[in-house]
């Protein structure tokens, strides 16, 4: 008896995005907002208003850089943000495993790709800080979310291709048992 063993993988890679200029942006600002502190402060009494803008500017950093923070460090190591193989679709940027087995839907808004699992707890717990599962899971539509605004892919059709993807993966599952 003859078995063929079918081996499939797909691997989506960084691409620049316009929330990497944002943040860029925003630090090019809080520079140019102390400056102007240094400078006002020197010649006229201590003004707070750039005190407190400052502050503001550093906080919305600090939330961004934490939210990228994988995301560079990925990109930066040149390894896939998002990989699909015949067990499971893994997300590197969140470090979650999503088994094909255990999707319901998969479907694609612009940016964003939605995965609908059928024991969403099993992975909310995987998440390591409470602000992940904010950005990334949705308690409304009961989904998961990974953006794809960093993706190099085709974004129109990945979602039908994930969805072919798990398809094939779980008849490679059941030809295995």
């Amino acid at each position: 008896m003859l078995y063929l063993r079918i081996k499939f993988f797909v691997k989506y890679y960084f691409k620049f995005a316009s929330e990497l200029w944002g943040l860029i942006f925003n630090h090019a600002l809080w520079l140019c907002i102390c400056w102007i502190h240094v400078i006002r402060s020197a010649s006229s009494n201590f003004s707070y208003f750039y005190f407190f803008a400052g502050i503001v500017w550093v906080l919305l950093t600090v939330f961004r850089f934490i939210k990228l923070h994988n995301l560079i460090s990925l990109a930066l190591k040149k390894q896939p943000l998002l990989e699909a193989n015949e067990n499971y679709l893994y997300d590197h940027v969140s470090g979650i495993k999503f088994y094909w087995d255990d999707i319901e839907e998969i479907s694609n808004d612009e940016y964003v790709l939605l995965l609908k699992t059928y024991d969403p707890s099993k992975y909310l717990s995987q998440f390591r800080r409470p602000i992940d599962r904010f950005y990334n899971y949705s308690k409304k539509k009961k989904v998961f979310k990974i953006s794809l605004d960093y993706i190099k892919a085709d974004l129109k059709n990945l979602g039908e291709t994930l969805n072919n993807f798990s398809i094939l993966a779980l008849a490679i599952q059941e030809g295995k048992k």
